[in-house]
């Protein structure tokens, strides 16, 4: 990838973190869900909403409360590990540097693009 034009690197760069944030948002989404159905079936066993409460019930309704945000936390962390792997040595700059710079990229594209509009609508403008 080091031998792309800076403005493709930045732009694939920019897609790879849009794609790890989507990854963590579903995951975030997908564990307030089972999470909130594990709570809703522990107050209808509390409730008495389901029957008679039972240990097997209780407990289903806690591992659906609980469960999720281990499994979030797992995922997560795999997820961190594959958009930026820690275990590279030879990387020229940290994530923190690599942050800056993207951002510093995606503030440069847009300028760029939004200078090159208005300098085509001021030609195209009948004076």
């Amino acid at each position: 990838m080091d031998n792309l034009p800076e403005e493709v690197q930045g732009y694939i760069n920019r897609i790879e973190s849009e794609l790890y944030d989507q990854k963590q948002d579903g995951l975030a989404a997908r564990a307030f869900f089972v999470s909130a159905l594990g709570a809703a079936m522990l107050f209808l066993d509390y409730k008495g909403g389901l029957g008679a409460p039972t240990i097997l019930s209780t407990a289903a309704a806690m591992f659906l409360l609980v469960w999720p945000w281990l499994y979030y936390w797992y995922q997560w962390k795999k997820n961190a590990e594959e958009h930026l792997p820690s275990d590279i040595v030879d990387r020229p700059c940290g994530p923190t540097d690599e942050g800056i710079r993207q951002e510093w990229e995606i503030n440069y594209l847009a300028y760029s693009r939004g200078a090159a509009r208005r300098s085509a609508e001021r030609n195209a403008s009948p004076q």
